[in-house]
């Protein structure tokens, strides 16, 4: 499981197992056991769980999650985002500057609420929460799936999901559509080594929101745009 693009395998003469990737880095890396612990038993199966959160069903963030927005958005399928960033502890994000890359505090999360909007006076349906979580030096991705009441959402195996929708367009006619939840490695298309930071936390998307979050500590300084 790595962001690694790897191109072949080879034995060294002890037994060593090693892999090249020649996408990204062109380096040479050895297999070994990693020595930590298996917690994935443990990981939140419902948003509710993460503590992102302090309601969500009103999406109301807890302490220290803090709103951020982007100057330009992707292309999301019609779908509508909401966007928050946490950091442990004391720790601060060093955006990428010149060239000096961006460092991330260990723990960091990067949160993404899709909701797809529906005709005048109809409520938003809720599609699903996307969280970029940094995990020793790699960004992981895990995406939350809304249930249909809006009220909970829930962890997504890897494998990614699929869930059928009715939504009603502006003429208030109903239409049927299938809403697509990535997989892991989809995800990792875009967020992996290559890019080498997360796509939209950078200073041409933050832009004149850098003052506000270097104010509540999300930055430990304001690069230049």
């Amino acid at each position: 499981d790595t962001d690694q693009r790897i191109t072949s395998f080879t034995e060294g003469s002890h037994g060593e197992l090693y892999v090249l990737d020649y996408d990204y880095t062109g380096q040479i890396y050895e297999v070994v056991p990693s020595g930590l612990v298996d917690t994935s038993a443990e990981f939140p199966r419902r948003l509710s769980e993460t503590g992102l959160f302090a309601s969500v069903e009103d999406l109301e963030p807890a302490a220290g999650v803090v709103p951020y927005d982007v100057r330009v958005n992707r292309w999301m399928d019609g779908a509508e985002a909401q966007r928050w960033v946490a950091i442990p502890g004391d720790g601060r994000v060093q955006l990428a500057n010149g060239d000096d890359q961006a460092a991330y505090p260990e723990g960091t999360v990067l949160v993404k609420q899709l909701n797809l909007p529906q005709a005048v006076g109809a409520q938003p349906v809720r599609l699903e929460t996307q969280i970029l979580h940094y995990e020793n030096r790699t960004w992981q991705p895990y995406s939350y799936l809304w249930d249909e009441a809006g009220k909970e959402a829930y962890l997504v195996d890897s494998i990614g999901a699929d869930r059928p929708l009715e939504v009603t367009d502006a003429s208030g006619d109903k239409l049927e559509r299938t809403w697509h939840v990535s997989a892991s490695n989809e995800c990792k298309l875009c967020h992996n080594a290559g890019s080498r930071f997360v796509l939209g936390f950078v200073p041409n998307q933050l832009d004149d929101q850098l003052p506000s979050l270097a104010a509540q500590k999300v930055l430990a300084s304001v690069p230049e745009v």
